[in-house]
């Protein structure tokens, strides 16, 4: 009978133990988020949240993922897609304390406060681990830029609505995409050639997009099933299309049918 008093005495112990590690592991409230940092906009930059002394501080990137970054973005009001989350202060670093580290969302929060972390001011990480966004938007227009463009070909930009302008990434960059695009761009015939490998050259600023996975059928971008991803290691492969031509693909100065 002892023995069962002692095991039931542990299993509440434990059971008290793992309830306050999880309530440890909840994120604070939060109610000021904002973007900062070199080069950044209303869209993206270095996420700053108001400390619980009033002092703005950082969030570290450890395990901080593209879950995280869309939790972010919409806390502060922007569209859960196209949305990319950076690394090693991607937009310098900050400054004042580093409030948040191990940040675990799972994509679907309305506010940070529901994610895991491991609470306020507990890290072991410098200003040089800053998280930072790139927040989504639906695309206003686009247009053609870059060596050698026309108002028909050129390396694809698209422009949110304060007129900043974005790249697609090449790498999965097919016909399908340059028929919608070309499609946008008023060549209502639908063909184009798809180039990729920055062939006009590359462009400035996020990558907006990496896959779009286009059918071809889509008016527009937006209704497109693309992917973003919390890397920028396509940043310099930016997307290009050639209209009203037979759907090809460029590699860049070779090409092949498709």
């Amino acid at each position: 009978m002892q023995e069962l008093f002692v095991m039931l005495l542990l299993l509440q112990t434990i059971h008290a133990s793992l309830t306050q590690f999880n309530k440890d592991r909840r994120s604070p409230n939060i109610h000021n988020i904002r973007l900062a940092g070199v080069g950044a906009t209303q869209f993206m930059g270095r996420i700053e949240i108001l400390g619980p002394n009033g002092t703005w501080g950082t969030i570290c990137d450890d395990s901080f993922d593209i879950n995280d970054a869309t939790v972010v973005c919409r806390v502060l009001g922007f569209s859960s897609k196209y949305v990319s989350a950076y690394e090693r202060a991607h937009f310098g670093k900050g400054s004042g304390p580093v409030w948040l580290d191990g940040l675990e969302c799972n994509g679907n929060e309305t506010g940070l406060e529901q994610c895991i972390s491991r609470g306020w001011g507990r890290n072991d990480c410098g200003h040089d681990e800053d998280a930072s966004v790139a927040c989504g938007f639906l695309v206003q227009n686009i247009r053609l830029a870059g060596n050698g463009s026309t108002n028909s070909r050129g390396r694809v930009e698209v422009l949110s609505p304060n007129g900043m302008g974005a790249t697609i990434c090449g790498s999965e960059f097919d016909p399908l995409d340059a028929k919608v695009i070309c499609r946008m761009l008023g060549f209502n015939n639908g063909s184009g050639i798809a180039y990729y490998s920055d062939f006009f050259g590359a462009g400035y600023g996020p990558v907006w997009i990496y896959i779009l996975g286009s059918r071809g059928n889509e008016t527009h971008l937006d209704q497109c099933p693309s992917t973003s991803k919390e890397t920028t290691r396509y940043q310099y492969s930016n997307a290009g299309v050639r209209c009203g031509v037979a759907a090809q693909v460029f590699l860049k100065r070779d090409y092949k049918h498709v």
